[in-house]
């Protein structure tokens, strides 16, 4: 069996949610107006999550409600930074 090291724990992480049940209350109230706030927040307490020990099954779920917002967010993104970019090319 392959052996899938996990990154070690830190009793100090701080997540806002720490189960299925409370990330999906905080992705109700989870604003998608900024995308790179948006962005910035999302990619920050998915590190804090990385950091907190949790059992593998609540951390699948858990991850399971963040996929979608984390693509929509991550599209939306790519494509704001992919127009500028291109923006900034005709320009030039």
């Amino acid at each position: 069996m392959l052996p899938l090291p996990l990154e070690p724990t830190d009793d100090r992480a701080n997540p806002v949610f720490r189960d299925a049940a409370s990330c999906k209350k905080w992705l109700a109230q989870f604003q998608l107006t900024n995308l790179q706030l948006a962005h910035s927040l999302l990619l920050t307490e998915i590190n804090e999550l990385n950091r907190y020990p949790l059992s593998g099954l609540e951390r699948l779920n858990t991850l399971e409600l963040l996929r979608d917002t984390v693509r929509y967010v991550q599209e939306g993104y790519a494509k704001n930074w992919s127009r500028n970019r291109f923006r900034s090319a005709r320009a030039s």
